[in-house]
C-alpha cells in the first residue's frame, strides 16, 4: 500500500548547492525512499534560488504542488511567511501522515498557518511533531500549542531538558513523559538517546529501541502507526 506523507514548514536552502536540508524535506525524501509519496508544504520566493530549489525537489520525485511562490520575498525569508490557503488544506485531505516542527513555527505568520493546517487535517491523519529546537528562544505557549496538536512527538534528550525548563516540569524522563503524554492524542513520545538508541514512552511504559539509522525515523513511525496503530520499528 502506497501511503501519502507531507512535510510542513521550513525550507533551509544552501546558496552554494541550491539544496534544502530542512527536516520537512528530509521527511518527504525518506517517504519516497521507502516507496511512498512525499510532498512539501512551504513557501519560496520567485527568485532564482527559489526556482532552482523547486526544480531540484521536483527532480527527486517530491510533490512540490504545496510550495507557494511569493514574489515579494526572497527564498531565504519566504518560508517564515507561509500563508494558510484553502488550496493547501485541500492537499492534506488524503494525507496518511504529516510532519511538522516547533522550529518551523518560529515566525508568527508561519506558526499560525502551520497550526491551522495540522488541526484541519483529517482525523485519520497521523500528526508527527519533531521538536527540532534551534538556538533561538521559544515561547512556552508555542511549545504547548505544538504538543497539543500532535499524535506523537520526537525529541532528543537536550530538547527534553530544555522543554522541562520552559514548561516548569521536573527534569525527570518519566515525570516529563507522564505530563506531556496527557497532552498528545496517541500519548506516544520518542526520545532520541543517540543515532541508534531510542526510548519509547507509550501507555505508561518505557521501552528501549535500537534502530539502524535515525534518518528515516519519522517516516518509519508514520508507516507503523498507519498500519498497526502502534510503534514497531
Amino acid at each position: 500500500m502506497r501511503l501519502n506523507f507531507w512535510g510542513i514548514g521550513e525550507l533551509e536552502i544552501s546558496n552554494e548547492k541550491r539544496d534544502s536540508i530542512s527536516a520537512p524535506v528530509q521527511f518527504a525524501r525518506s517517504a519516497i525512499k521507502l516507496g511512498h509519496s512525499g510532498g512539501i508544504i512551504s513557501q519560496l520566493g520567485q527568485d532564482s534560488l527559489g526556482q532552482q530549489t523547486l526544480r531540484q525537489l521536483s527532480l527527486e520525485g517530491i510533490d512540490t504542488s504545496g510550495i507557494l511562490l511569493d514574489p515579494r520575498l526572497s527564498s531565504l525569508e519566504a518560508p517564515d511567511h507561509l500563508e494558510f490557503t484553502a488550496a493547501l488544506r485541500e492537499k492534506l485531505t488524503s494525507a496518511d501522515a504529516i510532519y511538522f516542527s516547533i522550529r518551523g513555527r518560529r515566525h508568527p505568520v508561519a506558526s499560525r498557518s502551520i497550526g491551522f493546517l495540522v488541526t484541519l487535517a483529517p482525523a485519520k491523519t497521523i500528526r508527527i511533531l519533531d521538536f527540532q529546537l534551534s538556538s533561538e528562544n521559544y515561547e512556552r505557549d508555542l511549545i504547548l500549542d505544538s504538543i497539543r496538536r500532535a499524535d506523537v512527538i520526537i525529541l532528543d534528550e537536550a530538547e527534553r531538558i530544555r522543554t522541562c525548563q520552559l514548561l516548569d516540569i521536573p527534569n525527570d524522563q518519566f515525570v516529563f513523559a507522564q505530563i506531556v503524554s496527557n497532552m498528545i492524542r496517541k500519548r506516544m513520545i520518542l526520545i532520541r538517546e543517540n543515532d541508534h538508541q531510542l526510548t519509547l514512552y507509550q501507555e505508561g511504559k518505557y521501552t528501549p529501541l535500537t534502530i539502524n539509522s535515525i534518518n528515516d525515523l519519522p517516516v518509519r513511525i508514520a508507516i507503523s502507526l498507519v498500519k498497526s496503530n502502534t510503534i514497531e520499528l
